[in-house]
């Protein structure tokens, strides 16, 4: 694995934005709030109108530090529909900034090929594998997850 900072290359982590967690609720809220979460079938849009504010403007912000003339940027998230709609702002934001965009070979998920148009990675080892929703909603009450 080379080191990214001696070639050059950089990676920044960003964590989801603000999101509705509909996926987990419709899950507690069904006839098996048991089951485990299924990331090919997820409720989106995830995130919040707030949400996709914050990563606007985190997104304004990073790339502010990035050379639309010497810069390509590449995209991956986990299969998590709040972030790769997350990932999907700073995506597009790039764009509007006219930044070179890498696309991956494979897209990795369907809902992220959906989401990112195809210029997301979806990475199956970053993606939550909830066995128990309800166990995860209980054990994380600030989410204030409620049936939609």
């Amino acid at each position: 694995m080379q080191n990214l900072e001696k070639s050059g290359h950089e990676s920044h982590l960003i964590r989801h934005s603000k999101a509705a967690y509909r996926t987990y609720a419709d899950a507690v809220g069904s006839d098996n709030p048991q089951r485990p979460h299924d990331s090919k079938n997820q409720i989106t849009p995830d995130l919040t109108d707030a949400g996709r504010d914050i990563a606007r403007t985190e997104a304004e912000k990073i790339f502010s530090g990035f050379d639309v003339n010497r810069d390509a940027l590449f995209f991956a998230s986990s299969n998590e529909a709040r972030a790769l709609e997350t990932a999907d702002v700073y995506r597009r934001i790039a764009h509007e900034k006219r930044f070179e965009i890498i696309r991956p070979d494979k897209a990795g998920s369907d809902i992220a090929e959906t989401i990112g148009e195809g210029e997301i990675r979806g990475v199956e080892s970053l993606s939550l594998h909830i066995e128990n929703t309800l166990l995860l909603t209980l054990a994380n009450q600030t989410n204030k997850i409620k049936k939609m």
